[in-house]
């Protein structure tokens, strides 16, 4: 009886055994086969799909029936640390530089991902000083140069006999001498949150330095960290950055000096950038000069932008640090295929990755799909360490959208 019953037991426990061992191995199986999850966060449809086809083609899949990787697109109207919880933990994540992409590499600092310095070893030194790393590790790789830039009638210019606007009087002079055959001399998308804000620190940046941008960064960041993140707190921050001893101060009285000229559309702080992508697309008589950024430039028809010539934001300063929104990758786990789809996009994979989005690379020797991204590389390569966009500055679109009008309440 006690040998039959010890035969049973052992049936069970061999049969338990195997059960365990087949559990076992579905979920090694399971572990293997997973998908790694790239997440995307503040980044455009448009350009959420040209990355994502890069990202797609540095693996394939055995089965070769689908993408190697899940993509996901966060949640911008929360800050990054709110709009990953209650998600699958991404992998690996694209983000312009910021506060929220700070918050982004502490996470790969503290889950022990990244890279050795050489994954950057072919981008410029002015690229290179902004890269977050830790001791041992590179935890951001910046993979695409956005920029802010002056684009301009060229034949316009050639009538008024300017060559190249290489300072603000010279931008203010075309901008006159088209007035009378120009609906609006110039224009930008001071109705768009990103574009105001991002516009008004490259502005800063240009004639008032980059102390003064620091400062006026440090001052939202002291803002938020206080709590202070009301209309009313950024109606009051306004008030101070724009009082005569303000950071601000200079570039507002440059901005109402083209309105006082009438250089600026009656309703400039409510255009969007579809709006300065119609003025741009309409006939020669409604615009000379656009600021916008590089990403802007490639939403306009090529046949339209193609009478427009790109240069950077002129400045009396010697030393510059151009405004140029980076995307980034974080590593946030140390999946085997995130780390060798990141080697290939921060290294062979640049030109491909600048052609399909149009924005510049990182890499100094990959190809650019036109001049346009070479220039805005050679500009940032050749100058002190790039801005991030002072939009940036903020984590949540709310406190972005206070601060934005804000501003509106300023200029007006």
């Amino acid at each position: 009886m006690n040998f039959k019953l010890s035969i049973k037991k052992l049936a069970v426990l061999i049969s338990a055994c195997i059960l365990f061992f087949f559990l076992l191995f579905f979920i090694i199986l399971g572990l293997v086969n997973r998908k790694p999850i790239a997440a995307f966060y503040g980044i455009s449809q448009e350009n959420v799909e040209n990355i994502s086809k890069v990202l797609n083609s540095t693996h394939k899949r055995r089965n070769k029936k689908s993408d190697p990787y899940n993509i996901l697109v966060l949640d911008e109207n929360k800050s990054l640390e709110y709009a990953l919880k209650g998600q699958k933990k991404p992998d690996l994540l694209f983000l312009y530089n910021g506060e929220n992409a700070t918050y982004a590499t502490k996470l790969a600092a503290k889950r022990k991902t990244g890279f050795s310095k050489d994954i950057v070893s072919n981008m410029p030194s002015s690229i290179q000083a902004i890269v977050p790393r830790t001791a041992e590790k590179i935890t951001a790789i910046p993979l695409l140069l956005d920029n802010y830039e002056i684009a301009y009638h060229k034949e316009k210019a050639k009538s008024a006999q300017i060559k190249e606007l290489i300072t603000w009087q010279d931008v203010q002079t075309l901008a006159s001498k088209t007035k009378s055959s120009t609906m609006a001399p110039i224009i930008f998308a001071a109705g768009d949150d990103i574009e105001l804000i991002n516009i008004m620190g490259a502005l800063l940046e240009s004639v008032s330095g980059k102390k003064a941008y620091d400062s006026v960064v440090e001052k939202i960041r002291a803002n938020i960290k206080a709590g202070k993140v009301s209309v009313q707190s950024f109606y009051n921050l306004a008030d101070e950055l724009f009082a005569i001893d303000g950071e601000f101060y200079q570039t507002a009285q440059m901005i109402n000096e083209w309105k006082t000229y009438g250089l600026l559309p009656k309703n400039f702080l409510s255009m969007s950038v579809k709006d300065v992508r119609a003025f741009i697309s309409s006939n020669d008589s409604i615009n000379t000069i656009a600021i916008m950024s590089l990403s802007q430039h490639r939403r306009i028809e090529r046949e339209f932008i193609a009478k427009y010539k790109s240069t950077y934001i002129p400045s009396i300063l010697n030393e510059r640090s151009f405004t140029a929104p980076i995307i980034m990758a974080v590593p946030l786990s140390k999946n085997k295929i995130v780390k060798k789809s990141l080697k290939s996009l921060a290294k062979e994979l640049q030109g491909s990755l600048s052609n399909q989005t149009e924005l510049a690379p990182t890499d100094k020797n990959a190809s650019t799909p036109d001049r346009q991204a070479d220039d805005a590389r050679f500009f940032i390569a050749a100058s002190n360490p790039p801005l991030a966009g002072l939009s940036q500055a903020f984590t949540t679109k709310g406190t972005r959208a206070a601060f934005a009008e804000a501003i509106r309440s300023k200029l007006r």
